[in-house]
């Protein structure tokens, strides 16, 4: 009998907290948030937990000015939630060449697998001017998918 396999696909909301040359955006959904906190606090770290796969599939970005966004992964992203400092590896950078919008459908998704659920992932920006980004990102969340 083969394991069943469970995926959900959810659309994260992401901000800059201030207008700035850097920094991470943070992202909320209606029905994720940190442990202990009230519902829609924004997160700057996703962690993903033991056995889970995360896969993103979309990326759309809206800024004032040009803008790069990276996605980045940590194989220590819960150590954020303690007080340390995850070590940090760029997955993916888009660059919003001027103002207005970008829209990013991957064909292949960026795949991360967490397999002690410590991994996890940030987006951050970076820009030539003092900006706001704003950032909508598809991730399906799977369960139960066997490696192959």
């Amino acid at each position: 009998m083969g394991m069943s396999v469970a995926r959900e696909l959810k659309t994260f909301s992401g901000f800059a907290t201030a207008a700035a040359t850097t920094g991470t955006l943070y992202l909320y959904t209606s029905d994720m948030y940190v442990t202990g906190s009230t519902p829609y606090v924004p997160i700057p770290v996703l962690v993903i937990p033991y056995g889970m796969k995360a896969k993103i599939w979309g990326i759309r970005i809206a800024s004032t000015a040009a803008v790069t966004v990276q996605v980045q992964f940590s194989p220590n992203a819960s150590s954020y939630y303690s007080g340390g400092t995850p070590s940090w590896a760029t997955l993916d950078t888009e660059n919003l060449a001027s103002p207005g919008e970008l829209a990013i459908e991957f064909r292949r998704p960026i795949v991360v697998t967490s397999k002690y659920g410590t991994e996890g992932l940030q987006f951050v920006f970076a820009s030539a001017s003092s900006v706001q980004p704003n950032i909508a990102v598809d991730i399906e969340f799977v369960w139960g998918e066997v490696e192959e």
